[in-house]
């Protein structure tokens, strides 16, 4: 398949032109003019490009890129991880608030989905949080449909404090657990839950 093929699809599925964003969202690094094996990750690191470039993925599609609205010098970890996306002509594609809003595809509905979440359920736990004044509702520029959620300052550290007591109750757990014992732990938990949609 042409990059410039795949690039524009990307661009329309995902909206591209619709949201604003820090991110520069869409192909952010050019690579080779084919396609014929693509790579997904969360984040534009060196270790996910490592991957990509490993299974001979000529584009790469992140959550998060590597250019965002500030310009950035092309030095030090910046240049490495640039670098070795032109070395190995692999494309570097990223769709941030995009991916997050999209009604098919996106981090938020898929989210949803996993924890059987939707509809007038999604309303009512978005209505009590913002009753606790933990998140706010901002009108969508492009979308009067549609709301950004935003955390509040409240909201932010009440987040804080949960976190905190994640991570002690999980110390709490597993203190009498050696790191090795954690570590399989941790890989055997990766592993419970659904089995993946088809």
């Amino acid at each position: 398949m042409r990059t410039s093929d795949l690039i524009h699809y990307l661009d329309d599925y995902l909206q591209i032109a619709r949201y604003a964003d820090r991110s520069n969202n869409g192909l952010q690094v050019q690579g080779n003019g084919d396609i014929a094996r693509v790579a997904f990750a969360v984040d534009a690191c060196l270790a996910s490009f490592g991957a990509a470039i490993a299974e001979r993925a000529q584009l790469l599609i992140v959550h998060h890129g590597l250019f965002w609205s500030d310009h950035l010098q092309i030095t030090g970890a910046h240049y490495e991880r640039v670098k070795a996306l032109i070395c190995a002509e692999c494309g570097l594609y990223a769709a941030h608030i995009p991916l997050d809003a999209h009604a098919e595809a996106g981090n938020n509905i898929e989210l949803a989905r996993i924890i059987g979440v939707g509809g007038p359920a999604m309303v009512a736990i978005v209505d009590f949080l913002e009753a606790q004044g933990w998140l706010r509702r901002e009108a969508h520029d492009g979308d009067r449909r549609a709301n950004h959620l935003v955390l509040t300052a409240k909201g932010r550290a009440h987040l804080e404090r949960a976190k905190a007591l994640l991570l002690a109750l999980d110390e709490r757990w597993t203190s009498r657990l050696t790191a090795a014992e954690r570590a399989a732990l941790t890989e055997l938990l990766d592993k419970v839950g659904p089995p993946p949609s088809r």
